[in-house]
Parts: C-alpha cells; sequence; structure tokens
C-alpha cells in the first residue's frame, strides 16, 4: 500500500482521476520481473561517473554479431578507467534516424543480435563493474511502430497517443533567423514560430503530416517520427513497461530529446513545462522501484 500511495504521489500531479489505476497496473505489472535487492545500494555512483559511448555495431572483430563483438572490448573500456558503457540506439528501427526512431521498445535490432546476445553483454559488463546505459526516446516514435499502425487503421485509442488533429494547419511560410530555418503558423490566431530541426526533410508543411487517416500528426524531427501526446495517460502506462523490462536488466537511461517530452505542438525548447519535470520524475520513481542504483543522464539544450 505504501508502494502505491508513493507512486499516486508522482502521478496524481500528471494524470488526476487516472493516478490510482495506472499505480495499480504497473505495480502488478513491476511483480513479473527481477529487483535489486541490495540492501546497501550504492545510490551515489554518479557522482564518479566516467562514461564511454558507443554505437552498438561500431566494433569491428572476428566475434560475431555487432553485440557479441562489444563483450571482449569491455575489458578495454575498463582499463581506460570508465566505469559505464552508453550503447547508442540498439532498438528495433527502420533507421532513418540512426536509431532513434524506434519501431519496437522491446526488441533489439536484428542485425545486432538477439536478446540473448544483449543478455549475455550485460552479464560481461556487471561482471568487470561497468555500468549500462541505454537511450530512453519517449518524444516520439516510429512510423513502423505498431501504435502508429494502429492508429492509421482507424484504432480510436491508438490515434490519441499521438499529437494529431483532424484539420490542417495553418502553415504561413517557412523563414531564416540565428542561422536556423523556422516555420511560422497561425494557432488560434496567433503566430507562432517554431525552429524545423530538419530542413531538408520538412515536406509541404513543416512539423506535420497528414496520416493515411486523414487526420495531422506533428513530428519535432522527421516527418518518420511522430510525436507522442504525454497528456494521455495511456503513453505513461507503455513507457512504465518499458522502463520497467530494461531496469530489471541494470540499464540506466538517457532520456533523448527531453526539453519536448510532455509538450504538445509548437513546441519550444526554451519553455519551462513543470509537467515535463512532473513526468521525469515519475520515470525516475518508476525505475528505482526495480533498482535503486537506477539514474537518468538527459539530453539538453543551451539556451
Amino acid at each position: 500500500m505504501q508502494e502505491m500511495n508513493e507512486l499516486k504521489h508522482y502521478l496524481k500531479p500528471l494524470y488526476k482521476h487516472n493516478a490510482e489505476r495506472l499505480s495499480s497496473e504497473i505495480i502488478s505489472y513491476a511483480k513479473g520481473f527481477p529487483h535489486n535487492e541490495n540492501p546497501y545500494p550504492n545510490l551515489l555512483w554518479y557522482k564518479f561517473l566516467n562514461l564511454y559511448a558507443v554505437y552498438p555495431d561500431a566494433i569491428e572483430n572476428d566475434n560475431g554479431v555487432p553485440l557479441a563483438r562489444l563483450i571482449p572490448h569491455l575489458a578495454h573500456i575498463k582499463r581506460l578507467g570508465c566505469n559505464a558503457m552508453h550503447i547508442l540506439p540498439f532498438l528495433a528501427s527502420p533507421l532513418v534516424d540512426a536509431g532513434f526512431d524506434v519501431s519496437d521498445y522491446m526488441k533489439v535490432r536484428e542485425d545486432l543480435g538477439t536478446m540473448d546476445d544483449m543478455k549475455q553483454l550485460v552479464r560481461e559488463a556487471h561482471r568487470l563493474g561497468l555500468r549500462l546505459f541505454m537511450d530512453l526516446v519517449s518524444n516520439h516514435v516510429s512510423e513502423k511502430h505498431e501504435w502508429f499502425q494502429k492508429a492509421q487503421a482507424g484504432d480510436e485509442k491508438y490515434r490519441r497517443y499521438f499529437i494529431v488533429q483532424k484539420t490542417r494547419p495553418h502553415f504561413v511560410e517557412k523563414f531564416h533567423k540565428d542561422s536556423a530555418v523556422w516555420a511560422r503558423y497561425i494557432v488560434n490566431g496567433e503566430v507562432r514560430d517554431v525552429n524545423i530541426a530538419f530542413p531538408e526533410m520538412a515536406g509541404e508543411i513543416p512539423h506535420w503530416r497528414e496520416g493515411a487517416d486523414g487526420y495531422w500528426y506533428y513530428h519535432t524531427y522527421y516527418p518518420q517520427q511522430l510525436d507522442l501526446n504525454w497528456r494521455n495517460p495511456d503513453v505513461f502506462l507503455e513507457f512504465a513497461r518499458i522502463i520497467i523490462f530494461w531496469s530489471s536488466l541494470g540499464f540506466n537511461f538517457r532520456l533523448d530529446a527531453i526539453p519536448f517530452v510532455g509538450k504538445g505542438a509548437y513546441k519550444q525548447t526554451d519553455e519551462d513545462n513543470e509537467f515535463t519535470h512532473q513526468l521525469t520524475a515519475a520515470f525516475r520513481y518508476v525505475a528505482e522501484s526495480i533498482n535503486p542504483e537506477c539514474v537518468f543522464i538527459v539530453e539538453t539544450y543551451e539556451r
């Protein structure tokens, strides 16, 4: 009951009357996964973080699939004085954006190896005292993800997973400012200017693409990466399961594009967002409930 009340404390400001349902489902789901039962967890290990980052297919040797090739490299990383390794995106992806367009959060990319290969890598890293980080991409999913596929098929439940509108956005123009390309929109009678992350991929209307279902879907990055609607409690439930799954294997997380997560359409990096801070705190509570030593590092931007 205490665990339920603590989780509800984090979820109540985010999801109001849905907090109890979410807490119950998350706690029930977590029971099926191993927990770090160390009675004396090292909660301050990150204070001495010396991180080695590597793409999962960057190591060349004769030891089979890329994940297997990483295993003999771990001892070298340890000798360099590193105590942690960040494996850049390794989840299932069509690789439009170097793996940051995730099509399945519970599967390793097939060209890298299998889940058994990943578990073997995790075991060896832990034997050597190396912590592992992975990217938690929560701002968007690939157009190949089943959530978007179901939305395109007309499933209203999954359409609500995305930032979507029925009417065509009122796009005015593209323009240059501060060595970047921007898009100007009229939203409810007001002008909104939004930076275009990838101008060469912006399409007819930057930040929006028309879906096969006739609705318009918002994207911060590539049109193939659709932004998630974090006001929908079911999206949080999906990611709680993802965090539980990977933290139970011993992973820590780099929170990708977190300044955008929790914001609606026409996102700005320089707008404070209390919802995003509350969301991150809830993420952390879920991760620490499985592994108290789990930590986050975040992607941020200079103002």
